[in-house]
């Protein structure tokens, strides 16, 4: 499969985007990011 895709070059923007606070614990704990200080 990695043959198929050397004509490519893939980028990728790892910029964190704030989302809404889910409202079930377990989801926020998934999605809270220690580093920025909320929910990425």
């Amino acid at each position: 499969m990695s043959e198929i895709l050397t004509d490519y070059e893939l980028i990728v923007d790892s910029a964190e985007q704030a989302i809404e606070r889910p409202s079930d614990y377990q989801e926020q704990k998934k999605y809270y990011s220690g580093k920025e200080k909320r929910h990425t």
